[in-house]
This record gives structure tokens, C-alpha cells and sequence, in this order.
């Protein structure tokens, strides 16, 4: 950008025109911002830090910032931690002009938090002979070294960001990000996406989204029972209930014999989590009778044949061929109005409750009166 020209003014307002003039051109060559990211060195060991000058390149002085790296830390547990000082720390872009430190020298613990902050107050990053950062684009300026990261331990690794009401605990220890060029505030945003280290996968608990059953099922019949639940695998199921399950009581959707009515429970578990519900189930007994008429055959002068039945009730009769006058309901025969002849009742049980329809039958002779 280039200044107005000064010299009409000189004569007025002297010297102060080309001061002004000077300011405008040096911030017109400052980034709007300066961004920070933390990423996971490929070696699986350390920890890199990026700087990204926003909208413009920057070769002047570096004057001051500052970062905490926020990692977990529950007591007694093993995990992957930062080295304290300036101990595995090194500095990577411009390292003359831009010293980073570790300060304070030691990780600050905060409950289930440890903070490590490092600060660097700077010099002109050209005059030390460094290119400059481009515009726009992601520089590593330092990595630093992660103990133990080979344990299992879930640990999340973050750069403090510089609201203070989201870490007030950051902001009473002046941990917030904060960068400043040429000692103009410069801070832009800290990238979210954090490092972890150890066996970080995020546990789901289970949910029982449905649960399924044949029921209800006739006695004697083999039960179905079905679930299917989501959350972290691996889950794992068990039944418990009355009769034998196969292949076992651990299947997701086993079968059962010997089923009886009542509750069938299922738990879903993981690592995380053991909800239950309840499949209520239905076993009907199966219908069984047997019908006769005693003392047949019978004389069509004899009044009323009454049926003899044993077993399940509620089922209706007909008879076969035509000519029979027969209750339906009862089973009794109205003698004196059927036709002479031999007739086959039968006594039929509609299907339900998961059983068959079931029919038995007898015969019954009619004979003229003499």
C-alpha cells in the first residue's frame, strides 16, 4: 500500500505528516491475524505447533506471545505427559528471532487438567536472517516431546484458546493464546481439533432399540426371541428366562424350548453401559378333547342326545352329511327332527394364542321309530 504524497503538507505540518504516513504503510503490511494448531508429529512421539499469518506475509518483529498446551490428568493413572522446563522442547522456525520457553518451567496441574505454557518475546524475524512466514499458510515453529505416549491411557492434548470465560482457570494463570506483531495484538483462532494419546475411543453406552418374540406361542412350541441395540462395539447380550436357550443365553437372537409365559429379560453391555428391558410372553396350552354320545345309536322318538366332552371348552359342533338337527353351541341332537341315518360330528377349537385350530370328531346314529 502506498502513502499519499506528503510534501504539499510538509511546509504546515511538518515532520508529524511523515510519521503519520510511516505508521499507515508498516500496519498495512500486518497479517489481520495469527492463527495457532496443534497437530501429532508422524512419529507418534512429540507434538508440532503451527502459526498461520493471515492475509499477509510478516518479516518484522515477532514481539510477544504466548500458548498453553492443556492436557488430561486423572490421579493415579498413567498417561502421556510433557517433560518440564524447556526439556524436549525444540524450536523449529526462526529459532534466533523467536525463542520459545517453557513458563513456568514446570506443568501446572488443575484438578483433571495439567496446563504447560511456553512464551516467546521476540526480535525482527529479518534482521536475524530468517525468511518470512508466507502468507496464509501453516509454519511448524516448535515441537515438543510427550513422554509415555505409548500408554494405553487416554489422553487429550489441546492449545488453550484466548476467551477467558472457556478456561477461567487458563485465564487466572495468564495461560490464554495471545499473539502480538510489531506490538500490535494480532491473536486469531486456535484450531479445535486436538491430539490424543492412548486408547481414546469414545464409549457409547447401549441403547435397546427394538426387541422382537414369536409370542404368543402354543405350548410345545419353540420361542424366538430377537434384540438389537446400538452403541461402542463390541456389545454383548444375555437373556435370562424360563426353558433352554440355544445356541445359548449370550445369542443376540437365540431360541427357546420349554418356553413358559412370563418375562424374558435382556441386557445389552459394553464397556460403558448395561440397560435391560423386559419381552413379555404368551404360552397358550394347546387344546385337547375328546366328544361321545352315550348310548348311541339312539331312536328318533328318544327326545335329546347330549354329548360327553372332555378336555378344552368353548368349541363349536357340526355335523356331516345333512339331515342332523345339532346345537351347535351345546353339541345336543334333537332326535325327534333329524333324518334317520349315521352322522359325524365334529367338534372344532378355532386357532389362538399361537396354537392350531383342532378338531375331534364321534359319530351318532339316528333310527326310525317303529
Amino acid at each position: 500500500m502506498s502513502c499519499f504524497n506528503p510534501f504539499p503538507l510538509i511546509k504546515r505540518f511538518g515532520a508529524a505528516v511523515l510519521m503519520m504516513c510511516g505508521t499507515i504503510a508498516a500496519h498495512a503490511q500486518l497479517p489481520t491475524s495469527v492463527d495457532i494448531d496443534l497437530q501429532l508429529n508422524p512419529s507418534g512421539d512429540s507434538l508440532r505447533i503451527y502459526m498461520r499469518m493471515n492475509g499477509a506475509s510478516f518479516n518484522q518483529t515477532f514481539s510477544n506471545a504466548q500458548f498453553a498446551i492443556k492436557y488430561d490428568s486423572v490421579p493415579g493413572v498413567s498417561g502421556a505427559y510433557l517433560r518440564s522446563g524447556n526439556l524436549g522442547r525444540t524450536r523449529v522456525f526462526c529459532q534466533d528471532a523467536i525463542p520459545w520457553n517453557g513458563n513456568p518451567g514446570n506443568p501446572v496441574p488443575n484438578v483433571t487438567s495439567v496446563y504447560k505454557a511456553f512464551t516467546v518475546i521476540g526480535d525482527n524475524i529479518d534482521d536475524q536472517g530468517c525468511p518470512a512466514f508466507p502468507a496464509n499458510t501453516w509454519i511448524q515453529v516448535m515441537r515438543v516431546v510427550v513422554l509415555n505416549n505409548t500408554s494405553t491411557n487416554c489422553r487429550n492434548f489441546q492449545i488453550v484458546g484466548s476467551d477467558p470465560l472457556a478456561d477461567p482457570f487458563a485465564a487466572s494463570q495468564n495461560f490464554l493464546y495471545y499473539c502480538s506483531l510489531n506490538g500490535v495484538d494480532k491473536t486469531g483462532i486456535v484450531e479445535p481439533t486436538g491430539v490424543q494419546f492412548g486408547n481414546c475411543v469414545v464409549c457409547t453406552p447401549p441403547v435397546i432399540t427394538n426387541t422382537t418374540s414369536n409370542s404368543p406361542i402354543c405350548s410345545g412350541s419353540t420361542l424366538n426371541l430377537g434384540v438389537t441395540a446400538t452403541g461402542t462395539a463390541p456389545l454383548t447380550y444375555t437373556w435370562a428366562g424360563t426353558g433352554t436357550f440355544s445356541p445359548n443365553n449370550t445369542a443376540q437372537n437365540p431360541t427357546v424350548t420349554g418356553a413358559a409365559t412370563g418375562n424374558y429379560t435382556i441386557t445389552v453391555s459394553n464397556a460403558c453401559g448395561s440397560p435391560s428391558t423386559t419381552v413379555p410372553v404368551t404360552v397358550t396350552a394347546a387344546p385337547s378333547a375328546t366328544i361321545n354320545y352315550v348310548g348311541n345309536p339312539f331312536c328318533s322318538s328318544a327326545g335329546t342326545a347330549s354329548v360327553t366332552r372332555t378336555g378344552t371348552a368353548g368349541g363349536t359342533y357340526s355335523a356331516s352329511p345333512a339331515g342332523l338337527t345339532l346345537n351347535s353351541s351345546t353339541g345336543a341332537v334333537t332326535l325327534g327332527t333329524s333324518t334317520a341315518g349315521t352322522y359325524t360330528v365334529t367338534y372344532t377349537i378355532a386357532a389362538a394364542g399361537g396354537c392350531a385350530q383342532f378338531t375331534t370328531t364321534t359319530p351318532i346314529t339316528v333310527t326310525a321309530a317303529p
